[in-house]
């Protein structure tokens, strides 16, 4: 697996060196071997914010009563909002759907976006245009039920605009954490409306996204053709969302029950990454047990870039880094 995952980062790395003018901006989508006439609308959600710098009993409560309007975690999170750092360390930008531009090279939106598209093309080649969709970041089920019916309706112009312009969309949301929950809430939206732009998306990509009772059922609909789930058993913070659902805990995966029953087309999918000990110059890859180490990403090695000092919980010895492992999900889709 690591020598998987080696190859697969340094030919990421060498093709955004080689096509570093490859991710077209404004009207004008990159073309490749797809037919003309497709255009894939690729939709990065990022997920919450702040919660630790202002956890505490009283925050809690308010947590697990879904009320947390004039907070100081609301007014951090608000200002946390508004910090460029958070802009260049993942694929996020401002409220609301919003196109990836060349022009915004300093953003962490353009280089996660270009990492995306250099392994798109290189496994799955489709013509692709990317979008960032920006949310409270709150924890909170009203602020993510609030943000889905956003994400909705501007999605519906943002499908619309393409079809008017001759082109036929396909639609495929990565959603980190959180943002996969406000992704599902596209379902029951999208049901009630009498008017719909768009029957499906073609592909809800989930990366440690919690798991809820809440929600999971949404994942199941037929609105989602394909829907992958991609979870690391080295990600803690996926599962410790007990404030803003009705669970002591949330999951990693999806499972059958009286409320609904996974599809054939719901794939799970866990990460895992180890690394052989290094001896006398080399890689040991066939020892295994206890002399490999593991990897496995963190919550934040599944979205965040690496960069120096960004995060402490972005490990310096990660094997992908500085690139977070989201990035790889279209050579994963392609070997499902």
């Amino acid at each position: 697996m690591l020598n998987i995952m080696r190859y697969l980062s340094a030919l990421l790395l060498v093709s955004i060196a080689i096509h570093g003018d490859s991710l077209k901006t404004d009207n004008q989508a990159s073309n490749h071997n797809d037919t003309k006439s497709d255009i894939w609308i690729t939709i990065f959600i990022h997920g919450t914010l702040g919660l630790r710098y202002t956890l505490g009993p009283y925050t809690a409560l308010r947590l697990m009563l879904d009320n947390i309007r004039d907070t100081e975690y609301e007014n951090m999170v608000e200002l946390l909002r508004q910090n460029p750092i958070f802009y260049k360390n993942q694929a996020m930008q401002n409220l609301g759907l919003h196109r990836v531009r060349k022009s915004d090279r300093e953003l962490g939106a353009w280089l996660f976006s270009h990492a995306y598209d250099a392994m798109q093309q290189q496994f799955n080649p489709r013509n692709t245009v990317y979008y960032t969709f920006g949310w409270s970041g709150l924890l909170s089920e009203h602020e993510r039920r609030k943000a889905g019916y956003a994400l909705y309706r501007q999605l519906k112009n943002v499908y619309t605009h393409w079809s008017n312009a001759g082109y036929t969309p396909h639609i495929s949301i990565l959603g980190y954490s959180h943002g996969g929950t406000v992704a599902e809430y596209v379902a029951p939206y999208q049901a009630q409306d009498a008017n719909p732009s768009f029957e499906t998306i073609d592909e809800l990509i989930l990366f440690g996204t919690p798991v809820q009772k809440t929600t999971d059922c949404y994942a199941t609909w037929p609105i989602y053709k394909h829907v992958y789930n991609m979870y690391s058993r080295g990600d803690f913070f996926q599962k410790l969302d007990m404030f803003s659902t009705g669970q002591f805990l949330s999951g990693r995966r999806f499972q059958d029950s009286c409320r609904c029953d996974i599809p054939k087309n719901l794939y799970q999918i866990s990460l895992g990454i180890t690394m052989p000990p290094y001896e006398n110059g080399a890689y040991e890859l066939y020892r295994k047990g206890k002399h490999r180490k593991n990897f496995d990403p963190g919550h934040i090695e599944m979205y965040f870039l690496g960069w120096p000092h960004e995060s402490w919980l972005y490990r310096k010895n990660f094997p992908l880094a500085p690139l977070p492992a989201a990035v790889l999900a279209p050579a994963i889709i392609a070997q499902k």
